[in-house]
Order: C-alpha cells, then sequence, then structure tokens
C-alpha cells in the first residue's frame, strides 16, 4: 500500500520512521500467525496419532470423521492465509495433505503405511 504523494513530502523523515513501524508490525504479525498455525497442526496431528495409536488394552480407540475433517479444514485455512514466509512449515503442511487427501477414520486406521507416516511426522 502506497501512501498518496503529498503525505510522503510533508515530513519525508516521518514518513519512513512510520513506515519502518508499519513493516515490522506487519512482520511480527505474520511470524506470530505462523507460530499459532505451527501449534494449531502440531496438535491436530497428535490428536490423530493419538486416536491411531491402540490402547493399552490393544483395542482400537474411538476415532471419528471429524478428526480427519479437522485436519482437511486447516489445510485449507492455510492455503486462504497465504502467508508464504515459512518455507519449512509450508512443506510440511503440502506433506501432510497430500497423505491425507482422500483419508478417512476408517481407511486410516486400516492403512499401516498412512499412520506410519503420520507417526514419523512427528
Amino acid at each position: 500500500m502506497d501512501p498518496p504523494e503529498y503525505l510522503k513530502d510533508l515530513n519525508p523523515f516521518l514518513y519512513e520512521q512510520q513506515k519502518a513501524k508499519v513493516e515490522a508490525n506487519f512482520h511480527e504479525a505474520v511470524i506470530l500467525a505462523e507460530q499459532a498455525l505451527a501449534e494449531e497442526l502440531a496438535k491436530l496431528v497428535n490428536h490423530l496419532v493419538e486416536k491411531l495409536t491402540l490402547s493399552e488394552d490393544g483395542k482400537p480407540k474411538k476415532f471419528k470423521d471429524a478428526s480427519v475433517e479437522n485436519l482437511k479444514e486447516f489445510f485449507d485455512k492455510f492455503e486462504k492465509l497465504n502467508l508464504h514466509s515459512n518455507k519449512q512449515l509450508e512443506q510440511v503442511v503440502a506433506k501432510a495433505r497430500e497423505v491425507m487427501k482422500d483419508a478417512t477414520a476408517g481407511g486410516l486406521r486400516k492403512d499401516i503405511h498412512v499412520r506410519d507416516v503420520i507417526s514419523s511426522a512427528l
């Protein structure tokens, strides 16, 4: 966003100072958003892994499609925010999205390979 030229001409020093302040605030907001997204992704994946892990008696835990859908909704939200400033986070989300693209709760429970991939992602 560029301000009108007359604002730049009023006090160039003040303009540059305020511009730097806005850029710093924006950069900090992006970093905070990325941290929140990374934490949310970790929480969703940890929950998924927890549900895919057998209980102490060797029986499957209750696992609903909502766990899978929540992760897929996260992928959509991540894409819509379009931050593109953390390549590592983008790669992790892309890999997770690819693994989960056709996933269902029942399918994940049966697919040992997908469970292994999800577990190794942690």
